[in-house]
């Protein structure tokens, strides 16, 4: 390293030291220059160690001879040292020294070109030109401040709103639970309730083994309809591949992967024209009629239960078929995916690809080894004889006499023709042989006066199954209005706000929803879930402004690697938009967004001081 000039002052004499000290030691700031003053003997001790003795020549020599590099503070002798810029007209500086005397203009650090005294790079001083930059900035982040606080006024507003509407509505439920409870406890002590036999109790047991049996279909045919979706999701990949590849680039993999898709859709061209034409092939529809079958009432069930059989076992069939013909269609796009050549660019080739990755790495665990399950429709049928059984058993326990309803209709008020109505409508749902023409009358009971076709025990544990019904609605809503209220929504529950922003940003579109999903999705329509909201951070940068970090997981797998997630940044400004997005490790993703919800509440005399803070 040349010999820097202003280490000539080693050549000076003692007269040109003092001189040099009075114009200040070069790298040192204003504030200590009284430390780098010479005794009288001409000599300097090191700032954290005094016991270190050095010739006021030994300043800024090149050499470091202090521990705590304090003799060297305008060169870069010293790896711990630190050099002041002045920056005359703009903001001073301390800058590490291995800076100095690089042969860089820092002028992000010194404006001024002080950094480079000692040597031949030329760093004109920029200051000036600094300060212009800084006002205009300072001028842009005030509008955006001030700005945004009109618009977060405004949504403060609204979130307050809904959280009182919240608290009214928390209000109305308990008030209406309370009601409720103290409704079951007057029914629950009438005499006539008491009474109530154990019939009572196997009639639950069997209705929840009928509710079981429903919940079991249903989620049979849902995953048959998920199986679908997933299927209809490989054929179109496969399917765009084909129409919108380069063929000239003869990628050998690609090709193969073609040729074995065609081979595969005219080996089952008869199922794939029956998934278009065919409405059996479609899961919704068996489905409806297996549920208009398990809503039909007890003894119809049974009568239908060959029908029903065979609706959940044709089914179960064609959802092996399919899940064999997505296994053939998945092993192709594995296929591609390991042996496509990517340096041959094809964009639409990349993105079938990406495609491929993304379905196979996201496939639902439910939709494997599905297998038709023949002991479950014997056990549906099984199940349902015992209810039959029951039903029938109740009858035999409670005869009645019958007479025609034409003849005691002119005598019957109101109610008595409601209840007969409901329960007609009763015994029709269990199934009960029933004549049109006949009201059941309670046996010994031959005054028209007394006709009763529901007796009041039946009428008081329909009351209590309604309203502990209510109750239980009532209790989820409760909680739920309560979590929601306890949950942390932010500063002045700004988050509480729905807010949605959608940029696109190097041909990818994004969807941000604030407390919910991060979406993206390419030019094919594939859509990627990045993450969902888990929770937020917030970090004071100024008295008028804050960093809010949302953080975002359990999103979509990707190909041989982690789960996606992403840290979403909120700055301040009056308008929603996303500024960037980089990926700083493999599939871990962070956004930098503007919206009025990274902004801070201040009052309007702070806000009328804040050029002077900034």
């Amino acid at each position: 390293m040349p010999l820097p000039n202003l280490l000539l002052l080693l050549l000076l004499p003692s007269s040109s030291l003092a001189t040099a000290y009075i114009n200040g030691i070069q790298g040192v700031q204003p504030s200590l220059q009284h430390l780098y003053k010479p005794n009288s003997n001409g000599q300097w001790t090191c700032l954290n160690h005094p016991e270190i003795k050095l010739s006021f020549s030994q300043i800024n020599d090149n050499y470091c001879d202090c521990p705590d590099g304090s003799d060297e503070p305008g060169t870069s002798a010293c790896a711990n040292g630190q050099f002041y810029c002045a920056n005359d007209g703009f903001k001073p500086q301390v800058i590490k020294s291995y800076l100095v005397n690089d042969g860089v203009c820092d002028y992000e650090l010194c404006c001024d070109g002080s950094d480079e005294w000692g040597t031949d790079v030329v760093c004109p001083n920029r200051c000036d030109e600094m300060r212009v930059n800084e006002q205009q900035r300072k001028k842009k982040k005030i509008k955006e401040i001030k700005e945004g606080q009109l618009v977060l006024k405004k949504l403060m507003g609204i979130a307050s709103a809904e959280r009182l509407e919240i608290e009214t509505q928390l209000q109305t439920k308990v008030d209406q639970f309370g009601e409720i409870a103290g409704q079951l406890q007057q029914l629950a002590q009438d005499p006539e309730y008491l009474k109530i036999s154990k019939d009572r109790k196997e009639e639950v047991r069997v209705t929840q083994i009928l509710d079981q049996i429903k919940q079991d279909v249903n989620h049979s045919f849902q995953i048959f309809i998920s199986s679908k979706e997933y299927h209809s999701k490989l054929v179109e990949i496969l399917k765009s591949l084909k129409e919108t590849y380069n063929e000239n680039l003869n990628d050998a993999a690609v090709k193969k992967t073609i040729e074995d898709s065609q081979y595969h859709f005219e080996s089952y061209r008869g199922e794939y024209h029956a998934d278009l034409n065919d409405p059996q092939s479609s899961p919704s529809k068996p489905w409806q009629k297996a549920k208009k079958i398990l809503n039909s009432g007890f003894r119809n069930i049974v009568k239908q239960y060959r029908t029903l059989q065979n609706v959940c076992t044709h089914t179960l069939s064609k959802h092996n078929e399919l899940i064999k013909r997505s296994a053939e269609l998945e092993g192709m796009l594995t296929y591609l995916i390991n042996n496509y050549n990517p340096n041959f660019n094809d964009l639409n080739v990349k993105s079938a690809v990406q495609s491929a990755q993304d379905l196979l790495s996201n496939k639902d665990p439910q939709l494997v080894n599905i297998t038709v399950d023949h002991q479950f429709v014997d056990k549906l049928i099984q199940e349902l004889s015992e209810i039959v059984k029951y039903v029938d058993t109740l009858d035999k326990e409670k005869p009645t006499q019958a007479i025609q309803y034409e003849t005691v209709r002119p005598f019957l008020n109101l109610r008595q023709k409601a209840e007969y109505k409901l329960r007609k409508w009763i015994n029709d749902f269990i199934g009960k042989e029933y004549n049109h023409n006949l009201v059941p009358i309670p046996e010994k009971d031959t005054q028209l006066g007394g006709f009763s076709p529901i007796d009041k025990t039946q009428q008081i544990q329909q009351q209590i199954d309604q309203l502990t019904q209510s109750q239980k609605l009532l209790n989820s809503e409760i909680l739920n209005t309560q979590s929601k209220l306890g949950q942390n929504y932010g500063p002045n529950d700004i988050l509480r706000i729905p807010r949605t922003i959608r940029s696109t940003i190097s041909d990818y579109d994004y969807t941000i929803s604030f407390m919910g999903d991060i979406k993206q999705s390419n030019s094919q329509k594939s859509v990627i879930k990045i993450g969902h909201f888990k929770s937020f951070q917030i970090e004071d940068l100024s008295d008028f402004e804050y960093q809010l970090r949302l953080s975002f997981g359990n999103g979509d797998r990707c190909w041989n690697g982690p789960i996606r997630k992403a840290d979403v940044v909120v700055q301040c400004g009056a308008a929603e938009e996303i500024i960037s997005v980089s990926e700083l490790e493999k599939c871990q993703y962070e956004f930098i967004v503007k919206s009025p919800v990274g902004c801070k509440f201040i009052d309007e005399h702070a806000l009328a001081g804040i050029s002077d803070s900034l």
